[in-house]
């Protein structure tokens, strides 16, 4: 970080990263090292004494359940926070250096107006518009609306609502999702400090096709689908072993969490995933080679157990999270490979996060 006085700051941030496969069974490469900035932008507080800040650069764009956002992205950005409880959002993003091959063509227009009800609780509409220069042609735009809050210090409820228009590949685009649910967090229930966890999400698929009219919903392309729900660290909420895009998809999630001591947890969180209509494959996902497909005729994707176990700092720097997943498939996927069997997948990770 870097200040020029008291309005003006730049921040760089570097990373350098490379990921080894110690073990895996379809034989994936080693990824290449990547050497990138991250963040590198000046930001200008208050320009002619207007309450706003300007951004200028490569930025982290983040959210709290990150369904929109979670990537570093080249963009000018202005916040105007002039008319409280609001604070209007307003950006342009293109890639002038893609971090992702995907995004190289995309310019989006984003623009979100929030309103603070109190110190817990938020609501948000906004909307995203893509102009995309490949060949594809496909320019959504999405419009959604968001709560966020606190309820007696013990409930955290969400909802989400997305609608998505536009065109692609001279289609029209009419498609919609929502994701609502809450964690009830009992921290006077005794020592261990449970909490649970509930959540419903549906994503719109195309009933009907080649009508001219495409109803599938898809993400941004920038999301992660990440949060924290009841314990200390971040899960996939949609499936941290399927982690699949939200489209065409309807999840239904169950989760509990014990504090057993202080600054850890255990938590387990369990998924049953459907298409909304079938389909001959569910978006987003690596966890099978691209030539397995779902078979078109019925919806029952599957059921999936995570358990999360995040251990209390170590040393006072080091933070270990063990995760475990177990995917079990559904008949969506009968009937597509020979012998008639998909196998179960399972999943087994430890992040070290260290504080230098």
């Amino acid at each position: 970080d870097y200040f020029f006085g008291s309005s003006l700051r730049g921040e760089a941030r570097f990373r350098l990263r490379k990921l080894y496969n110690i073990s895996n069974d379809q034989n994936l490469p080693p990824r290449d090292l990547q050497a990138q900035f991250t963040e590198l932008y000046l930001a200008l507080k208050r320009p002619g004494g207007i309450p706003a800040t300007v951004a200028i650069g490569r930025q982290d764009f983040d959210e709290e359940r990150e369904w929109l956002f979670d990537e570093y992205l080249d963009a000018v950005r202005l916040y105007y926070y002039g008319v409280k409880p609001f604070m209007a959002e307003f950006a342009v993003i293109h890639a002038v250096v893609p971090m992702k091959d995907k995004s190289k063509t995309w310019t989006d227009l984003f623009g979100r107006l929030h309103y603070f009800i109190d110190k817990d609780n938020h609501l948000e509409a906004y909307f995203l518009r893509r102009k995309d220069t490949d060949k594809r042609n496909r320019e959504p735009i999405w419009y959604g609306a968001r709560y966020m809050g606190e309820i007696a210090k013990m409930i955290t409820p969400w909802i989400d609502l997305a609608v998505m228009k536009g065109e692609d590949k001279g289609e029209k685009l009419d498609a919609w999702a929502y994701d609502y649910g809450a964690t009830i967090k009992l921290d006077d229930a005794g020592f261990l400090r449970p909490s649970f966890s509930f959540s419903y999400a549906r994503s719109s698929g195309d009933k009907v096709r080649n009508d001219g009219v495409d109803n599938m919903f898809r993400q941004t392309g920038y999301q992660d689908n990440v949060d924290r729900l009841g314990g200390r660290t971040s899960v996939h909420y949609y499936g941290e072993v399927l982690d699949p895009e939200f489209a065409n998809i309807r999840v239904t999630t169950l989760g509990a969490a014990v504090e057993p001591i202080k600054g850890g947890s255990i938590e387990v969180l369990y998924h049953s995933l459907e298409q909304d209509y079938p389909d001959i494959k569910v978006k987003g996902i690596e966890l099978v080679q691209p030539a397995l497909r779902t078979n078109g005729f019925y919806t029952n994707i599957g059921t999936e157990w995570d358990v999360y176990i995040a251990s209390p700092k170590l040393y006072d720097r080091i933070r270990p999270v063990l995760i475990l997943g177990f995917f079990s498939p559904g008949d969506a996927f009968e009937g597509i490979v020979v012998p008639d069997e998909i196998d179960n997948a399972f999943l087994g990770k430890l992040k070290l996060t260290v504080d230098i």
